[in-house]
């Protein structure tokens, strides 16, 4: 999807071993900056955040 001036776009993308999107990457680098930055399911972020993510919610 890209930004409305073209100047950068965003793709998600999947895969088991993050060294293979590196090498991606680096294949294409000649072209174009590619900036990989990990996701994380939010189920996931709770489950590890878990008490902390309780404490920090706001009171009612």
């Amino acid at each position: 999807m890209p930004e409305p001036d073209l100047s950068r776009c965003f793709q998600l993308m999947e895969c088991e071993d993050v060294t293979l999107l590196q090498r991606w990457a680096s294949a294409w680098s000649d072209l174009v900056e590619i900036e990989i930055v990990p996701v994380a399911l939010g189920k996931d972020v709770a489950a590890a955040l878990g008490p902390d993510l309780d404490a920090a919610a706001p009171l009612a």
